[in-house]
């Protein structure tokens, strides 16, 4: 493949590895020469994601490197528990045997020798790839060694949440926040406030003390490996940027900076359930499904499937129009279904598999789901998140006591087993069943989990961190040209909040106001200032042209192609005729350069403060690398137009100005028959500001004010104005329509250039009507 190269490096046990692999699609995709490299477990389960990109189109593969020695699992076995991760209940004294026998062996699960095959292994694998772009999740310390060791830049790319990684300030983790394993709620009652600033200044006592950490250390520490191991917190460079699998709403209220990136739920795409099963998809539309999922990790025993057999009569007799799909997995050597009742309804209504044949993701975006049972992992609770659907979860070991608390906290489900866990007992289960299912509270939990989904951006979160980490790790040179009344709020937020790492490059026709800019953004560290287009454009990847009209963008677009273009995107965010759009389009992309017209909405105020609607048009790949610039920087909205004809972005921009123009000119009238009838403009105003508060209210306000003619510097030019409004009657006359409004506004506009010249504002509407009127132009 051509395309650059991406190296993500993780753990190979699954919930560690998902948003690894989720983000490994997203760059397959765009034809990246994406490799993985881990632990023999996880060839598996790439292969899986092969067969699945080539299902969405992918021409490529992912490379499969193997990293030498044990995984991490496979270590904790050898070491420490030859069945794997055992379950732990919670609480104080739980929690303290639970930090003493499990948790450091969990983070140390190697021996000296063992870490060091697999750091070495790393090393070979990077030198041998030597890629652009390095991933890797927080627990594989081998990784972060490797890459720290080598002086090669990376970023987390995390499926925990904020509070897994960033230090809150007056030692917060101490005492605000439950101790992890503990299962304290969320705020911490007073009653178990000294109990978990014991349990958590615990956690760090033992971790730093115990006899295994220090060998393991002292022995990295010998080969010439500085500092702890560096997993999760202690990752403390300010340097290193973290992408995580959560955003602010859907974790507990916590401080974060900056360096970490909340994209929501990491998730690999599913296609639809009839589509991967057929079968499973018409069972599933049979009846309101509760799905049953304790993860890949958790085993049956005959007691376990007793206990859930008792919990699901209970949901049965509370609900007669509810089914069950459970996923069981049994222990080795163990009977599940000797314990079944012989009840012909729970047979026809509960469906078991031993596993499912499609991702659960998939099941759950059927829209047949109404619950999930889950272990509470942080993939299954984001699965359910997206869904919208309430939760019941079963902790069964550490975070996943987190994980409960979190679902209650937001009031979208329970603890299904606080008195009996890490195991359910029936009678819980089934009350927990009848909470969230068949009560009063049910309504209130699936319109909060509904709400909390609606937090979530339309894009998804393995998109948005595509997008994150192309633009952090990438060398992308923003260049910036057009300093208008909107080009300055636009490119100040792109400075001050963009993902790039390198100044902004800024163009100006008038050099002097492109000087005094950027010396406003911070300096030389934040933006320089280029003597012509070429100088900007030369080193840049993304350029950005704001000006006023289609004359101004084709001579700029002349300029810059007096330079090479090949790879380079270049944005226009000016209001323009579709046919100019397609037309610079077309000229670019026979250069090689990529194009994407994104025209915006909203005052110059908007512009300032970032809260522009955004309308990006071009190819889908070219729209989604500029987004980071967008959503959140300049934008608080964007209507993505991507695909299809690049020419619809400025039709909507014309077609929106023209309703503004239009609505501008209906207000002037109302505001001079208030004035000329007795009734006043200030009540007029004060209908306007209850009845459409925001943009037209503040243009009412204008009016009052004296606004509309005092400026010297127009908000909304006379002439940029009238420019859209032709290209309107023009667009109208193609396609065999009148515009009389348009051509009343227009006439309006004429006598505003006529009265204040350049300097005319379309708020100056009103001084055209009250002049036509027989009032002033000026309300002195």
């Amino acid at each position: 493949m051509a395309g650059p190269k991406i190296l993500l490096l993780t753990n190979s046990e699954y919930g560690q590895a998902i948003v690894t692999l989720s983000v490994a699609h997203e760059f397959l995709l765009r034809d990246y020469d994406v490799h993985v490299a881990s632990f023999s477990p996880l060839r598996r389960q790439v292969d899986d994601l092969n067969a699945r990109a080539a299902k969405y189109g992918a021409t490529g593969t992912v490379t499969f490197h193997e990293v030498a020695g044990l995984s991490m699992k496979e270590a904790f076995k050898q070491r420490w528990s030859s069945t794997g991760y055992p379950m732990h209940p919670p609480g104080f004294h739980a929690s303290l045997e639970t930090f003493r026998s499990l948790l450091v062996q969990l983070f140390a699960a190697w021996d000296g020798p063992g870490y060091m095959e697999g750091y070495e292994s790393v090393l070979a694998i990077m030198e041998e790839i030597q890629p652009e772009i390095i991933t890797v999740e927080p627990a594989f310390g081998q990784a972060v060694d490797a890459c720290q060791k080598s002086g090669r830049e990376f970023i987390v790319l995390s499926p925990n949440f904020y509070l897994d990684h960033v230090v809150q300030p007056r030692l917060g983790n101490v005492w605000k926040y439950p101790a992890v394993c503990s299962g304290y709620p969320f705020p911490i009652p007073w009653r178990l406030f000294l109990p978990n600033i014991y349990l958590n200044a615990g956690i760090i006592k033992t971790y730093v003390s115990s006899p295994i950490t220090k060998a393991l250390n002292r022995y990295r520490n010998e080969r010439g490996l500085s500092g702890p191991l560096p997993i999760y917190m202690s990752l403390t460079n300010p340097r290193i940027p973290f992408v995580l699998a959560c955003t602010p709403e859907i974790d507990l209220p916590c401080h974060f900076t900056k360096q970490y990136t909340g994209c929501g739920p990491i998730l690999l795409p599913y296609r639809p359930v009839a589509v991967e099963s057929p079968e499973l998809a018409a069972w599933l539309a049979k009846a309101p499904t509760v799905l049953i999922n304790l993860g890949s990790n958790v085993e049956y025993t005959a007691e376990d499937v007793k206990q859930f057999v008792e919990g699901i009569q209970v949901l049965l007799s509370c609900r007669s129009d509810v089914q069950v799909l459970w996923k069981r997995r049994m222990l080795a050597g163990q009977d599940g279904d000797s314990v079944l009742p012989d009840d012909p309804s729970f047979v026809k209504r509960v469906r078991i598999e031993n596993w499912l044949d499609v991702d659960p993701g998939c099941i759950l975006e059927s829209g047949n789901v109404i619950c999930m049972v889950h272990h509470g992992g942080a993939n299954s609770y984001n699965e359910a998140i997206t869904a919208g659907i309430p939760h019941i979860v079963l902790p069964v070991w550490f975070d996943t006591y987190a994980f409960a608390n979190r679902v209650e906290y937001h009031g979208i489900g329970v603890w299904g087993s606080k008195k009996s866990a890490p195991h359910a007992n029936g009678k819980e289960l089934g009350e927990a069943f009848r909470r969230v299912l068949a009560s009063e509270e049910s309504e209130t939990m699936h319109t909060k989990a509904q709400a909390l989904m609606k937090t979530l951006s339309p894009t998804p979160g393995r998109v948005l961190a595509f997008d994150r980490i192309f633009y952090t790790m990438a060398e992308t040179q923003i260049a910036w040209i057009g300093l208008g009344n909107m080009g300055r709020g636009m490119c100040k937020n792109i400075v001050e909040k963009g993902p790039q790492k390198t100044p902004v490059i800024i163009f100006n026709r008038t050099a002097a106001r492109a000087t005094a800019f950027a010396e406003t953004l911070g300096g030389a560290d934040k933006a320089t200032v280029a003597t012509s287009i070429p100088e900007a454009v030369t080193p840049a990847s993304v350029v950005f042209i704001c000006v006023g009209d289609d004359p101004a963008v084709e001579q700029i677009v002349e300029s810059i192609l007096t330079v090479d273009v090949t790879g380079k995107t270049i944005v226009d965010c000016s209001t323009v005729h579709p046919d100019t759009t397609r037309r610079v389009n077309e000229t670019l992309t026979q250069r090689g350069a990529s194009f994407v017209a994104c025209p915006v909405f909203g005052a110059p105020a908007f512009a300032d403060a970032g809260q522009l609607v955004a309308v990006p048009a071009g190819p889908t790949a070219d729209v989604a690398r500029i987004k980071p610039f967008l959503q959140d920087v300049t934008s608080r909205a964007v209507i993505d137009m991507s695909g299809g004809d690049i020419g619809r972005a400025s039709l909507l921009k014309i077609l929106g100005n023209t309703y503004i123009l239009n609505t501008v000119e209906t207000l002037s009238e109302g505001m001079v028959l208030a004035e000329k009838s007795g009734l006043g403009t200030d009540a007029y105003q004060q209908w306007m500001e209850i009845m459409f508060p925001g943009a037209f209210a503040k243009y009412a306000h204008r009016m009052t004010s004296g606004d509309y003619y005092q400026r010297e510097e127009p908000l909304f030019a006379v002439d940029l104005a009238r420019k859209d409004l032709r290209h309107a009657k023009n667009l109208a006359a193609d396609a065999g329509v009148r515009l009389p409004s348009t051509e009343i506004t227009d006439a309006y506009l004429a006598s505003v250039k006529e009265t204040k010249g350049e300097k005319g504002d379309i708020a100056g509407i009103y001084g055209a009507v009250r002049k036509e009127s027989g009032l002033p132009y000026e309300n002195k």
